[in-house]
């Protein structure tokens, strides 16, 4: 390897692996997400929308990052750390100016879109949350309040890298990551603050302690993005000059990371409280899986069963039943006086005209019968 790969605390070859395995895991659940929604739950809402959006921005800046800034990066800090063993690019002063001119172009890029898709995340996941709040006037208050802050946060975070260095082809970039525009860029952590507002709305959402963990912990992206972002703006400063090695990388890992826990909400049926998902349920009788087999069962022998009445669903349509024959067959044989005068023996005229005796009817209807 080149000798400017292992300069700055993540060497080259650490954060091309880390982001490129965390970006795929991030397209994947993506896709896995929207294959789910349209296939399975035959549905598409506005924050599948965002999310979309969100990936096509992460895309974006993942090859921007990979294709024109990596390679610029690693040489610029090299150079600037006088690392031994490093060559630059052309052979003269000009070459390594356009050096520096063309990765302060390409790295404000690739921070705005990361910085975008780090905020379609906390959209599609509002977006989300006005589904379990929309009937709660006073959450949905609240809800805007947070819409409105991150509308605000989405704008001032994407346009505070062209704030702290608004110089492009100019000499004076290059004093960027010092002085003045090291306290300009500092300035942007105040935003990220606005992540926590996420956790706030959670803990207000009016749905069981039990959902409200599992919530939690599948879907952390308040809590995780917290601590990537402590440990971006903690580590930003080296050696009094801005790290923007570092900066890069936790910032493009904030937007993977992101981006996967918002394509989490797929299963968002997991999170509807009991009482919402059963308000659209016939109410049933039997409870648990014994009772359930057991009516799965008799539904299934409902040809050859008589039905109760007591199952789910549509009562089957009665069988045609021979009442009364029975009794009137025993009173019959019983009484003397039934049957023909010229016989000892009542015997029962059928419709083909054959006789049968009464008490062999009577025999038969009752093993049938019975």
């Amino acid at each position: 390897m080149a000798p400017q790969d292992h300069v700055g605390r993540i060497h080259k070859q650490a954060f091309v692996g880390s982001t490129s395995a965390l970006f795929a895991i991030a397209v994947i659940a993506v896709i896995a997400r929207i294959s789910i929604r349209i296939t399975i739950q035959k549905q598409f809402a506005i924050d599948d929308g965002i999310l979309i959006l969100g990936l096509c921005t992460l895309i974006a800046a993942f090859v921007v990052m990979h294709v024109q800034v990596i390679d610029r990066m690693y040489i610029t800090v090299a150079l600037g750390n006088q690392t031994p063993g490093v060559v630059p690019p052309g052979n003269t002063i000009q070459d390594i100016m356009q050096l520096g001119y063309d990765f302060h172009k390409w790295v404000t890029i690739t921070l705005m879109l990361s910085w975008c898709s780090i905020m379609a995340a906390k959209f599609s996941f509002l977006a989300f949350f006005w589904k379990l709040i929309d009937r709660v006037h006073g959450m949905k208050v609240y809800w805007w309040a947070v819409f409105i802050l991150n509308v605000g946060v989405l704008g001032y975070g994407a346009s505070v890298y062209y704030l702290a260095c608004p110089l492009f082809n100019d000499p004076r970039s290059l004093e960027c990551p010092t002085g003045a525009g090291k306290q300009r860029l500092l300035a942007h952590s105040v935003s990220q603050l606005a992540l926590d507002i996420l956790g706030d709305l959670l803990s207000k959402i009016r749905i069981r302690k039990g959902q409200k963990v599992a919530l939690l912990f599948s879907l952390g992206l308040t809590a995780f993005m917290i601590v990537i972002t402590i440990i971006r703006v903690s580590g930003l400063i080296k050696d009094g000059h801005v790290d923007t090695i570092w900066e890069i990388y936790w910032l493009a890992l904030s937007g993977e990371v992101g981006i996967f826990m918002a394509a989490a909400i797929a299963f968002r049926s997991f999170f509807v409280t009991r009482g919402q998902s059963q308000a659209w349920t016939p109410p049933r009788k039997e409870s648990g899986w014994f009772s359930s087999a057991f009516s799965k069962g008799s539904r299934k022998r409902g040809n050859n069963d008589l039905d109760t009445g007591y199952g789910a669903g549509l009562p089957d349509i009665p069988r045609a039943h021979l009442t009364g024959i029975r009794s009137f067959i025993e009173s019959e044989g019983k009484s003397p006086r039934v049957g023909s005068q010229n016989s000892k023996e009542s015997r029962l005229r059928t419709d083909n005209g054959d006789e049968i005796p009464l008490r062999s009817y009577t025999r038969v209807g009752r093993k049938h019968v019975d």
